[in-house]
């Protein structure tokens, strides 16, 4: 469609090639193998480009959720939106283009998660599964779409309440993150191989408790992180104003003086000083520790539910040694 079109989508291309966890395709592939999807090694390939089409869900979701969180970066480089306004705002500066950059790179952004999310569905229904195949795994691959837009609607919503909910900041975990980054890929994968309902029910357990420990993981580096390996700023939740669980259990247990402080920290920009000084209320009012107590919690209800397949013979040995893999990997990252 000629040089500027491909200029971008070659953004959309470097964003899914580089970089990125590559949670939701592994976690799609060990519900395949627990289902028994190697008795069906025909399905490989076609498993592979579902397991890939995870990833343009995700882009579509990171660029979009970039322009709404109004952050400037995604993995240590300039995110989307801002990528396409610097370049716009060169283009003005040599009299190459006209118009408002900040527009032109949201508009463009926009455009470019939009059709990550168009060809997301692409892949998944030309994947080459088997017609039984894609039928049992097409309402988890629905259900993952609706959840996780709903999911980013209310953490949007969220951010607006001149309050900071529990229950709210509950749903969008469970939703945002946890159903969309562990559960329905797991029954994605799960499906195709035609998974009991046993088995279905046994990984949601699974996939929503660790689900649930991954974004409270993901709310402590949201403050706490290094940006060097969280390709964030450090404390960018904080200045964002995101209505977290970390936030809500702050504020409940902090005196109402220091409540006050901490909740005149957020959603503004922060000097050095005050970030430090947010991060030790957060620490003072025992929120920390009770959160780093909740995914272990989390982690050992999830690791419960694992085992409890294992005894009904639901799944192999080999794959409930790779879920309880991830179970470190998910709680215990430091990006």
């Amino acid at each position: 469609m000629g040089p500027a079109a491909d200029e971008w989508l070659g953004v959309l291309e470097r964003f899914v090639c580089d970089g990125g966890k590559r949670i939701r395709p592994t976690f799609l592939w060990f519900g395949w193998l627990a289902a028994g999807g190697h008795h069906y090694p025909e399905l490989t390939d076609a498993l592979h480009n579902v397991a890939a089409s995870l990833e343009f869900v995700q882009a579509g979701a990171l660029i979009h959720d970039d322009i709404i969180d109004a952050s400037e970066t995604r993995r240590g480089r300039p995110a989307a939106h801002a990528h396409f306004s610097s370049q716009h705002a060169h283009a003005v500066t040599t009299q190459q283009a006209t118009g408002d950059s900040a527009t032109i790179g949201q508009s463009a952004a926009i455009l470019l998660g939009d059709i990550a999310l168009s060809w997301a569905d692409d892949m998944f229904l030309s994947a080459g599964l088997t017609a039984p195949a894609l039928q049992r795994a097409l309402p988890y691959w629905t259900a993952m779409r609706t959840e996780m837009l709903t999911g980013q609607y209310l953490d949007m919503q969220g951010e607006t309440l001149p309050y900071c909910d529990a229950d709210n900041a509950w749903r969008v975990n469970r939703f945002k993150t946890a159903a969309y980054t562990i559960e329905r890929p797991l029954h994605i994968g799960a499906a195709c191989a035609g998974a009991s309902p046993h088995l279905l029910h046994g990984l949601s357990d699974y996939g929503v408790n660790l689900g649930i420990a991954f974004q409270l993981r993901d709310d402590l580096l949201g403050v706490f992180g290094d940006s060097e390996k969280t390709g964030k700023p450090s404390g960018e939740d904080l200045r964002e104003g995101k209505r977290t669980k970390l936030l809500a259990d702050a504020l409940t247990h902090l005196a109402p003086a220091e409540h006050d402080e901490l909740w005149n920290l957020i959603g503004r920009p922060l000097s050095a000083e005050e970030l430090h000084r947010a991060r030790t209320l957060l620490h003072e009012s025992g929120a920390v520790t009770r959160s780093e107590a909740e995914i272990s919690s989390l982690a050992a209800t999830a690791n419960e539910s694992l085992l409890n397949l294992l005894h009904h013979n639901e799944i192999s040995p080999a794959v409930t040694e790779s879920l309880q893999t991830m179970i470190d990997t998910v709680t215990r990252r430091d990006y």
